[in-house]
């Protein structure tokens, strides 16, 4: 972190991001895996004026963006089946 940065004070929240923290914990059981980009959709669908940026930060504090969130489906999604064999990649 630099110097600079443990001198400014945080900004305190606004009722704004409240509100859209709050919509997107709502929605986000309903969608599990919504996405950065079908939220933001849902979020402007329902007329609540929010970027892309905005929304991304707000569901990074909120944990719906955090990996523990998405480990279940890539557990299920990467099981090799079957005795399946895997090819890899090679580098040079």
């Amino acid at each position: 972190m630099a110097r600079s940065g443990g001198f400014r004070k945080p900004k305190a929240a606004n009722g704004n991001d409240l509100a859209l923290t709050r919509r997107i914990d709502e929605l986000f059981p309903t969608w599990p895996f919504p996405g950065l980009w079908r939220m933001t959709a849902m979020l402007r669908g329902e007329g609540r004026l929010v970027n892309r940026k905005r929304a991304r930060h707000l569901m990074r504090e909120s944990a719906a963006l955090s990996s523990t969130a998405f480990s279940l489906f890539a557990s299920e999604t990467s099981r090799v089946l079957n005795g399946s064999s895997i090819y890899r990649m090679s580098r040079r």
